[in-house]
């Protein structure tokens, strides 16, 4: 259930800008390219993004 509310979180648009500024913040291995992909799709009826998603396209880790 908890999985559900957070992928939910992580779709809606201002999630994905505040996460983007964080991470632009605190990562220097952020994919600016990828998030900017990410960030004009969020929000749309369509877009769902789950952390793994996150993780593995803007270089986390």
């Amino acid at each position: 259930m908890e999985e559900v509310v957070i992928i939910k979180w992580l779709s809606l648009k201002n999630t994905i800008e505040y996460i983007g500024e964080w991470e632009a913040m605190y990562n220097p291995n952020f994919n600016y390219t990828e998030f900017g992909t990410i960030k004009n799709t969020a929000g749309g009826n369509n877009f769902v993004l789950s952390v793994k998603q996150w993780i593995d396209r803007t270089g986390i880790g």
